[in-house]
């Protein structure tokens, strides 16, 4: 599994990666940018913050009310990087990222170090963002690529500089809706999925189609960000929204299909601390 979303206001990178969302972390606010991931690899992932004034993560080991279960410093004060979340090692376990332009800087811990593995991925058009996911089925988060411009997705199965090893077309072209990564139907295998409003789009293999699954989720409307995850360790992703305040607000669903939150809880940090 992994995570991140952007929107309008302050966007992590910079223009480089102007655009709308992806996977599992959500926009940059003054509370923070929401990510989530299984920070304990008990198979069920939970609620995660990134604030990137201090480069502080703060992560919980449930999806209920309550403080970090495990905090650390990973990347610069006032970091400009993406956070991006994945298991890179394989070991069940999600840990931070951060791509600064075409650099991808991941740690394989969920502590205070520098990156484990660094590498080159992407490239220089204007309107892109970073997608890692479980391609392959192997247990490995590695790269990929979200063309917003011509809704290209550009996947590649390691963790290394090198071209992509998957490439399709799935979303329009000058793509408006947020790219999201997940296993949608639990065959151990990441794939993409759009979120246009509060409509999501789900495909189940990563090649060009339309969508297997649709359904409603959220009001579609900042400050409700998108975040996929599996609430339940059922082995699928499902949608989840955060509403930014203070602290966020968490909705998540444990079921690809139009409905209320089956999960709500508060998590977050005070944006004046």
């Amino acid at each position: 599994m992994v995570s991140i979303v952007l929107a309008v206001g302050v966007v992590p990178g910079g223009a480089a990666y102007a655009g709308a969302a992806a996977p599992e972390s959500g926009i940059q606010s003054s509370n923070g940018t929401e990510v989530t991931g299984d920070w304990n690899g008990d198979g069920v992932d939970t609620a995660g913050l990134f604030d990137a004034r201090t480069a502080t993560w703060y992560l919980r080991n449930s999806n209920t009310t309550g403080t970090a279960d495990i905090t650390f410093v990973y990347g610069n004060t006032g970091e400009t990087g993406i956070p991006i979340v994945g298991d890179w090692d394989g070991n069940g376990t999600d840990t931070p990222g951060l791509v600064r332009g075409l650099t991808w800087l991941l740690r394989n811990a969920n502590s205070t170090g520098t990156a484990n593995i660094s590498l080159t991925y992407g490239n220089n058009l204007s309107a892109r963002w970073p997608v890692p996911g479980d391609w392959n089925g192997d247990g490995t988060d590695t790269p990929g690529v979200f063309e917003f411009s011509t809704g290209m997705w550009h996947l590649r199965n390691s963790n290394t500089t090198g071209l992509p090893t998957i490439a399709f077309r799935y979303g329009d072209t000058n793509e408006q809706g947020r790219p999201m990564v997940g296993d949608w139907n639990g065959n151990g295998n990441d794939t993409p999925g759009l979120v246009r409003g509060n409509n999501w789009l789900l495909r189940n293999s990563n090649s060009a189609g339309t969508a297997n699954i649709s359904f409603n989720y959220g009001d579609g409307a900042p400050p409700h960000w998108p975040l996929p995850g599996d609430w339940n360790g059922n082995g699928s992703d499902t949608p989840g929204v955060a509403d930014p305040g203070d602290p966020t607000i968490w909705y998540l669903r444990n079921s690809n299909t139009t409905g209320v939150g089956d999960i709500t809880f508060r998590f977050g940090f005070d944006p004046a601390g």
